[in-house]
């Protein structure tokens, strides 16, 4: 009976963490196309594109700094590093699989061609801000459980 209750709580924390990485994907995507937009229209408007796209990034990152917090609280997401990192690596990974799909069925691009972004100025920049956005969830929310 002890394996069956212990079971249970291992499945309903993953399931936990599986609905907040959704939802943190799905936060980290809303604002992607809400700040996008804004920063290419700044790059028309004659801006640096380095200089866009890291003032894209700290404002997107401001709100996921919230955002991280409410859906580990809102989830009741376990203080466990297991977990945590479960939320903020498979809502980026999710991302970055979408921006991948995207990249290649609208701009006929390759995944060598969009790996090869990531090593431009620019790319570097949304790499650092996806790997930070990631370890959002774990710092953000209720204390880690010893």
């Amino acid at each position: 009976m002890a394996s069956n209750l212990y079971d249970g709580g291992i499945r309903r924390r993953r399931y936990q963490a599986l609905q907040a990485a959704a939802c943190y994907f799905m936060a980290t995507l809303t604002l992607g196309w809400f700040f996008g937009p804004i920063r290419d229209f700044w790059i028309r408007a004659g801006a640096d594109p380095l200089l866009a796209i890291l003032s894209q990034a700290v404002a997107t990152l401001l709100v996921l700094v919230w955002t991280a917090g409410w859906v580990v609280e809102a989830f009741d997401v376990p203080g466990r590093l297991a977990q945590r990192v479960a939320v903020g690596f498979g809502a980026i990974g999710l991302l970055v699989a979408c921006d991948f799909l995207v990249g290649y069925l609208m701009f006929d691009m390759t995944p060598g061609e969009l790996v090869a972004h990531f090593l431009t100025p620019e790319g570097a920049v949304v790499a650092v801000s996806l790997l930070l956005a990631a370890l959002l969830p774990i710092v953000r929310g209720r204390r880690p459980e010893r």
